[in-house]
């Protein structure tokens, strides 16, 4: 990378002025005129390139704004989608028979059932926060000490809390559940079976495969 920040490499001068839309139109405009196809530079062209993938990721442009190395940044190494993939992965590997199941198809599924379980669970907070809520200002004291209420307002903040915990990791399943639509899984079922062709118990019979 140059000396420049990511939003000087886009063109963008003034990094709050960098919107969502901005960055997108800043990208492709430099593309247009740095794309080796039209002549111009494949350095410069990577640049853009790597510049857009953090900028237009609010997760990632937080993480460069706060300092973070670009590289780092992009790298897969400790990425939690990463790691997801990789679990499951080896979950898969060491259950199921590999010469008759579609790995990639187990995994996606193995995802699916996570990202519901995830759900589940932000559907049930949601419920302890309305019946909080529905609690909260039915409870009365007569001193200003409301223990109860100080229970109930910490819950309200610890299922909320939950929620937004959940949302994350519900983000990095899509996330890891997109990276693996652009995997296949090539095979074909090679199941044994036995045909008992009614001998009686000589030795004769046959097994195919």
């Amino acid at each position: 990378m140059t000396n420049k920040t990511l939003y000087q490499i886009l063109g963008i001068e003034i990094r709050k002025n960098a919107t969502k839309e901005s960055i997108k139109k800043a990208f492709y405009d430099k593309s247009r005129i740095h794309h080796p196809d039209k002549g111009g530079n494949a350095k410069s062209f990577a640049e853009i390139g790597k510049a857009y993938r953090v900028l237009q990721d609010p997760e990632k442009r937080a993480r460069y704004d706060k300092g973070d190395d670009v590289d780092s940044i992009l790298s897969t190494k400790n990425n939690r989608t990463t790691t997801i993939i990789v679990e499951i992965f080896y979950q898969v590997l060491n259950n199921v028979d590999l010469q008759n199941n579609d790995i990639v198809d187990l995994i996606e599924t193995n995802i699916k059932e996570n990202k519901t379980r995830l759900n589940d669970n932000i559907i049930k907070l949601e419920k302890e926060i309305d019946k909080l809520n529905l609690c909260l200002p039915n409870i009365k004291h007569k001193s200003e000490d409301n223990i109860l209420v100080n229970v109930i307002k910490a819950g309200i903040e610890r299922a909320v809390n939950g929620i937004d915990n959940y949302k994350k990791e519900t983000g990095e399943w899509d996330k890891a559940l997109k990276l693996m639509e652009e995997y296949s899984y090539d095979f074909t079922p090679k199941e044994t079976y036995h045909i008992d062709l009614g001998f009686n118990s000589s030795g004769f019979g046959s097994t195919a495969t």
